[in-house]
This record gives C-alpha cells, sequence and structure tokens, in this order.
C-alpha cells in the first residue's frame, strides 16, 4: 500500500480522508436545510438512499456507512421511533468495535449514543454499564473534570434519581 510522507496509509480504510468529510458535511447540511426533506419521513427515506450508496461503494462497516446510520438513527430518536433508532445504533457500535479499540473517541460516543436511546426508552439495566464504560475510560484519558466524562456521569445521577422516585 502507497504511504503519504507523513507515514499514515491511505486508501478505503479507517484513516481520516479529508476528500470524504466535506462532501458529507455539505451533504448533511442540504438535507438539514432543504425544504425537500423538511418533512420527517422524506428525511428518513433520503438518509436510507445515502445509506444504501454507502454500502454498495464503502461496504457495511465503512466510515461513511457509519455516519449514514448515526445520522439516520438521529432523525429516527427525534420522530420517536427509539426502537428502530436502536438497532442502528447497535450496527454502528459493533462496526467500530470491530475496527477499533474500546477505548477509541469513536467507540466511545457510539457507546454513548446507544446507552442515551436506551436511556430514553427506559431501559435503565442496559445502559448502565454502557454509560459506566465510556466514564471510566474517557476518565483515565481525558480526566475527571473534562465535560465529555460528566455527561455520562450526569446521565447515571439522572439514572438513579428517576429509580429512587420511581
Amino acid at each position: 500500500m502507497a504511504r503519504l510522507d507523513d507515514d499514515r496509509t491511505f486508501g478505503w480504510g479507517w484513516g481520516r480522508h479529508r476528500w470524504l468529510i466535506h462532501p458529507a458535511r455539505w451533504a448533511y447540511r442540504f438535507l438539514h436545510r432543504s425544504e425537500r426533506y423538511a418533512d420527517p419521513e422524506k428525511m428518513v427515506r433520503g438518509y436510507e438512499d445515502a445509506i444504501a450508496t454507502s454500502i454498495r461503494i464503502f461496504g457495511p462497516d465503512g466510515g461513511p456507512t457509519n455516519n449514514g446510520r448515526h445520522h439516520l438513527a438521529t432523525e429516527l430518536e427525534r420522530t420517536g421511533q427509539l426502537a428502530e433508532a436502536r438497532v442502528l445504533r447497535e450496527e454502528v457500535l459493533n462496526a467500530y468495535r470491530r475496527h477499533r479499540d474500546s477505548e477509541d473517541p469513536g467507540v466511545l460516543a457510539a457507546e454513548e449514543y446507544l446507552a442515551a436511546n436506551l436511556y430514553r426508552s427506559g431501559m435503565f439495566d442496559e445502559a448502565r454499564p454502557l454509560f459506566t464504560h465510556v466514564r471510566d475510560s474517557r476518565e483515565r484519558t481525558l480526566g475527571s473534570e473534562d465535560p465529555a466524562t460528566q455527561r455520562p456521569g450526569n446521565w447515571l445521577a439522572a439514572m438513579d434519581s428517576n429509580q429512587e422516585q420511581g
């Protein structure tokens, strides 16, 4: 495989590909600003089409495919379809775990999104270990004062207060 001057490999792997990031951001902004996608159902169909295209080009575990799944899950959660979004969140997390270390920021973010979905669905027992793992991992790497570390702790505290009240 050819190498860049800074010793990073390039190709279709999981590295940073700036030539993909900018068009993906543009497409995301376009979808959210376009009147054609103001309807949530049309937005979901648009994301599903984009994911199908990404799977054909980048494969089922490709970075753009997982980004599309993440955005579709966010849209489904926004419309209250938590169970459908949970399936996508699990697919994203599993793909990240297959290609990255468990302490990778992307894996931790996917884990936190899945845990938040579980929390919103009232599945506290399933969400708790995910939030705990994210908090502990970020505490080791970022420190206890970082907002990204404190966020899972806030979710855990909210879970504890909900269980005390209920």
